[in-house]
């Protein structure tokens, strides 16, 4: 999924393209989804903030426990059955 801003509100710099950590996770769990691997997460260097989606998605997958979110580093390789 496209995961990038974090905050609950569109920025100018995004133009809709991602959906915020918390979106991403309410939509993995209603499809029932095996995996979930955020992609974009570091695309927009937003000064400080572009870790945050990256930090608020792990934060948000160890709360719930969920085993399915992958998150990969920028160039890290991901082997899917």
């Amino acid at each position: 999924m496209p995961v990038g801003w974090y905050q609950r509100r569109r920025h100018l710099l995004d133009k809709g393209v991602h959906i915020d950590p918390d979106c991403a996770v309410d939509i993995y769990e209603r499809l029932g989804a095996k995996a979930l691997v955020p992609v974009h997460w570091g695309t927009l260097h937003l000064f400080f903030r572009f870790q945050a989606p990256k930090r608020r998605l792990a934060e948000i997958a160890e709360t719930r426990k969920l085993t399915g979110v992958q998150i990969l580093g920028h160039g890290e390789a991901l082997q899917l059955r």
